[in-house]
């Protein structure tokens, strides 16, 4: 058995050692001197445009050794004088991976992949623009060599996948940004515009949790208000959208409070209608829980009664429903929650009235049957009412 156990040792160690990389023969002096001249030659020829003999030399040098890092980074400047920016790219992690300490090429590929990654966002073309941002991940000991700019590629691309509508593959890389230690206080835009296209994201995938925790730090980011007040305002309206989702009608309400008095003087604020819709369903969701148990007794034969006292005491749905519907009038769930508050109410008359309207105003509701059968039972139920009288 030991002898069985020490041959597999040596089987074992002998496969490993054929897997090992085999190091770079770096050229000699000697070498190294010729290259350099013909080096030298031509970069004399690209600074005069003359790219087809600039780039011969650094062929004939290459000839000499293809194990020497300054040289591919030496083509690599032609290729980017040339504008030949993917060949630049090739010839730089040629040289960094020859050379990973080889600093003038990691800076210039690092430089060279953002430009070209910067450009293609420009012109739209986002998953280009991500396929050279990605490169900028897979370089050698980029964590430690350069962090900050690992950074701006994952904020990059971030950006890019939220923008090409892939809000889950946007959220593998806008973590790490938002995270990155220090970016508030380095680079406050980027800590900010991370932050806030996460929070983004989160909400878009109906991730309300996750949505209300980002959305919640980044509210709290120092003079948020007077720096990116457009930011501001519309994280305190998603934060009530979001609070409203999660059935903390209480917590919804304060930041739709806070919203709507940020956007009082702006009459046209696209989001103030359902932000004041909003603050009233909150408050009817609130009633319709301390209803719910007098509703269910079957037994109680004065429920109507009761209902009715709970809900002219909640003086705050009605007002915010009838303003919601002022500003917007095709709001259609404004309406179904206002007729449903009257009839809470008792107050019957009004009940039919907003869902006349809602049946007139909506004729291609998908609720519009519901809406009938319930207006009705409110008809039926005045009648009813009147035949007591």
């Amino acid at each position: 058995m030991i002898k069985k156990m020490n041959l597999l040792l040596i089987v074992v160690l002998f496969l490993s050692l054929l897997t090992l990389p085999v190091a770079a023969e770096q050229p000699d002096q000697k070498t190294v001197k010729e290259i350099e001249k013909l080096m030298k030659k031509g970069d004399e020829k690209a600074q005069k445009k003359e790219f087809d003999k600039a780039v011969d030399f650094y062929n004939q040098a290459l000839a000499l050794s293809t194990e020497y890092a300054p040289l591919y980074y030496g083509l690599a400047r032609v290729n980017n004088l040339e504008k030949k920016f993917d060949d630049s790219i090739m010839n730089l992690e040629k040289a960094v991976k020859l050379d990973p300490n080889y600093t003038p090429a990691l800076d210039l590929l690092i430089k060279t992949i953002m430009g070209i990654g910067q450009e293609k966002a420009d012109q739209k073309l986002l998953e280009e623009s991500n396929n050279y941002y990605l490169k900028i991940l897979g370089i050698p000991g980029i964590e430690t060599a350069a962090k900050d700019k690992l950074n701006q590629a994952n904020f990059h691309i971030g950006i890019n996948y939220s923008l090409l509508n892939d809000p889950a593959k946007a959220n593998e890389y806008l973590p790490k940004v938002a995270e990155f230690p220090g970016l508030e206080t380095t680079d406050k835009m980027m800590y900010v515009r991370a932050l806030y296209q996460m929070s983004i994201n989160y909400f878009s995938m109906t991730k309300f949790s996750e949505a209300n925790q980002s959305f919640a730090k980044l509210i709290q980011v120092a003079d948020l208000k007077s720096q990116y007040l457009k930011i501001y305002s519309i994280s305190l309206y998603l934060l009530g959208v979001v609070n409203n989702e999660l059935k903390e009608y209480k917590t919804s309400n304060d930041y739709l409070a806070q919203y709507l008095e940020l956007t009082k003087e702006n009459p046209s604020d696209p989001w103030a209608p359902l932000a004041t819709f909003l603050v009233g369903a909150n408050n009817f969701s609130v009633l319709e829980k301390e209803v719910a148990p007098i509703k269910n007794d079957a037994n109680d034969k004065d429920k109507f009664t009761k209902i009715a006292a709970l809900a002219k005491a909640n003086t705050s749905i009605q007002p915010y429903l009838t303003k919601a519907i002022e500003l917007k009038p095709d709001l259609e769930p404004a309406y179904m929650q206002l007729g449903n508050y009257y009839y809470y109410c008792q107050d019957l008359d009004n009940a039919i009235q907003i869902y006349k309207t809602l049946i007139e105003k909506f004729p291609d509701s998908q609720d519009l049957e519901s809406y009938k059968k319930f207006l009705d039972g409110i008809l039926k139920q005045k009648e009813e009412q009147a035949k007591k009288k």
